[in-house]
This record gives structure tokens, sequence and C-alpha cells, in this order.
């Protein structure tokens, strides 16, 4: 990539390319994927997959790369505090289950401590 190719699809959209000196940061786009990323989403790129078996067997390799019982992968912050929250509020009810995103009924307090207010609150 060129100097001049950096941001160029941003700038063809109209939207201003910045240089991140934060870090991961959701609102930056996340983060630039190291090479070894890249590869592995170009072998990905063009074949099909089940997606409920690749999340499944996704969860199963990201659980025994970090040695924990189960991981389950998501979209962002957002969302994993969301699915988080609702996996708390229904428990292994089938039937609370299925009555999601209704939860009436269901427990619906949330503790969060004060230094750790946030905007993904509005997740919970």
């Amino acid at each position: 990539m060129t100097t001049t190719d950096w941001g160029s699809i941003y700038k063809e959209l109209g939207a201003r390319p910045v240089i991140n000196a934060t870090g991961s940061v959701t609102m930056l786009g996340g983060s630039t994927p190291a090479p070894e990323v890249r590869e592995a989403m170009d072998r990905a790129d063009g074949a099909y997959v089940p997606l409920m078996e690749l999340e499944e067997r996704a969860g199963e390799a990201i659980a025994k790369m970090v040695g924990v019982p189960a991981a389950y992968i998501t979209s962002g912050a957002g969302s994993a505090l969301t699915l988080a929250t609702a996996a708390c509020m229904a428990g292994d009810d089938d039937a609370k289950i299925q009555q999601l995103p209704d939860t009436t009924g269901m427990k619906n307090e949330i503790l969060i401590q004060a230094r750790q207010h946030y905007w993904y609150d509005r997740c919970l």
C-alpha cells in the first residue's frame, strides 16, 4: 500500500481517515488486523459455511486458546453486554429465552459500580 492509497476507500465515500493514537477504539473502527489475521480472512474469503456451525467451532477454538471452558463471539462490546445481560435475566429457562426481548416478569435490575459507568450502560 502506498501513502496515497492510505484511507482511499474512506475518502471515496467522503469520510475523513484519521491517525489512531489511542489503541483499539470502536468509534475509530476497532483495530487494524495483524498480518496473520488478514491472511486468515483471505483464506476464508469466497467460501461459505453454516454460520451456526462456524460460531460454535470458533467459540470452542477461542476458549481453548485462552484456557476457559467456553467462549462466545460477538460483534463488539455493546452486543456482548446485551447478550450477557439477557443470559443473566433468562438463565436456562427456555420460556424466558423465547420471550426475549420482552422482559416482563424477569429480573430487571443491574448493579454497576459508580466508577464503571460509561456510554455502554445503555446496552444493559
